[in-house]
């Protein structure tokens, strides 16, 4: 947030999604009269890039081989990328060291906008969202350690990509709702926790969804 910047002015907001941003300037710099990269080699590329959030394929995946100038840009003409957008192109790469992850942003906002424009209200804004953070925690360690894990959320096993028990994490998104309450905006993040109580459980809601009714009636 401190690099992001509009006219020389710090703004105090993220300007673009890290992921929509990669693929439009990887996109930009394709040439329909070259040879263009393939769906899926940009999908390769891009994947890699993007470090902040798990890219995900999904829909007809037959196409993949498939040039994207098929689908972007008139293959029709045989000029070159226009050469005169390769500043403008260059100054709009994102800046990746900066990157955050998308459910820090709210945080990271309310914390710049407190330390350098001294703001009150984003001081309350950034407490409120600490403190639902920690409350979310403080209830999902409770559960793991009625499930027998000692050392709490981080004694879960390493996450795996891609949907796993689906069911069970909706029984258990279903169970938290109705015993807590929704998730807080600033702790959905720890609905990944959930599957991962899941993979812990062999798939089987049952021992999770009993622990969360007894942790939040406590």
């Amino acid at each position: 947030l401190p690099d992001v910047q509009v006219e020389g002015k710090h703004i105090g907001s993220c300007l673009g999604d890290l992921y929509s941003v990669t693929w439009m300037e990887d996109t930009d710099n394709q040439s329909p009269a070259a040879a263009s990269e393939t769906i899926e080699t940009q999908t390769e590329r891009v994947t890699r890039l993007v470090t902040k959030s798990h890219v995900q394929v999904f829909g007809d995946t037959t196409i993949s081989s498939e040039l994207i100038t098929n689908f972007e840009g008139d293959t029709d003409s045989a000029g070159q990328l226009d050469t005169s957008l390769a500043p403008m192109i260059a100054r709009a790469a994102p800046q990746r060291d900066a990157a955050i992850r998308s459910n820090e942003a709210a945080l990271a906002s309310a914390y710049f906008r407190f330390t350098e424009m001294g703001s009150a209200a984003a001081g309350e804004e950034l407490v409120a969202l600490v403190q639902a953070r920690l409350s979310t925690r403080k209830t999902f360690e409770a559960v793991a350690q009625r499930l027998g894990l000692n050392g709490g959320i981080e004694a879960l096993p390493p996450r795996a990509h891609g949907a796993q028990h689906v069911d069970c994490h909706y029984d258990v998104h279903k169970a938290y709702k109705s015993a807590c309450g929704e998730l807080h905006p600033e702790a959905l993040s720890f609905s990944a926790t959930m599957a991962d109580l899941c993979a812990h459980q062999g798939g089987s809601p049952d021992a999770i969804v009993k622990a969360i009714s007894a942790v939040c009636a406590a």
